[in-house]
């Protein structure tokens, strides 16, 4: 038996697509769920397994030995279709580089003005909110997120419309890569709607980003 067979699997797998279907049904409530069965649990997307970190020395281990468990896998491999060998996605030979030409960012005088721009997105949010209306909280979360990031990253001068299609294009590259993540090979090449608006926002995305 390999090592990795003497991790135990978890439940509700399925044929062919393995715990995908519930990964992208409820994938915090899959995660959670993961813990009870061990310290390592091993889940299946698709024709990969891949093993789950769940106890919090481990994960503090994993993540600080960068040497070893370098970045890869599924993940990565659709970061990197969108975002290349960024700092977020970039293996270990090529981070430290990476970390050194992002740091200037990273000042404490920088912040203040980001400071500013994320009050600014809550603003701009939470204006368009109606007395009665029923929100989704993790939408709205994820519409401020996406806001801030696209202002903090690129520039506080784009134009508003600029900013929107920025912002509806990260949504789209960022679901199509959670997908592709996660699901069969095959059924990533299918020309399903879903493929098809990821393709579509990739160029789009990758435009305005760098007008």
């Amino acid at each position: 038996m390999d090592t990795i067979d003497a991790i135990p699997l978890a439940k509700g797998h399925l044929p062919v697509f393995g715990h995908g279907a519930s990964f992208l049904r409820d994938p915090l409530g899959f995660i959670s769920s993961l813990p009870r069965d061990g310290d390592l649990v091993r889940i299946k997307m698709g024709p990969m397994t891949v093993v789950v970190v769940c106890d919090p020395q481990l994960t503090r281990h994993v993540l600080l030995d960068d040497r070893t468990f370098d970045r890869g896998g599924p993940l990565y491999d659709r970061s990197r279709e969108v975002a290349g060998e960024g700092l977020g996605t970039c293996t270990y030979a090529t981070h430290r580089r990476q970390r050194r030409l992002c740091q200037p960012t990273f000042r404490v005088e920088r912040f203040p003005g980001y400071a500013q721009v994320m009050a600014t997105a809550v603003e701009d949010v939470t204006r368009s909110w109606r007395d009665g209306q029923v929100i989704d909280p993790s939408s709205e979360m994820s519409k401020l997120t996406v806001r801030v990031a696209v202002r903090t990253m690129f520039s506080t001068s784009l134009p508003e419309s600029t900013v929107q299609q920025v912002a509806d294009d990260f949504g789209l590259i960022a679901e199509g890569m959670f997908r592709r993540m996660v699901m069969p090979p095959l059924i990533n090449h299918l020309p399903t709607p879903g493929t098809r608006r990821y393709y579509q926002a990739k160029p789009d995305f990758a435009e305005s980003a760098h007008n």
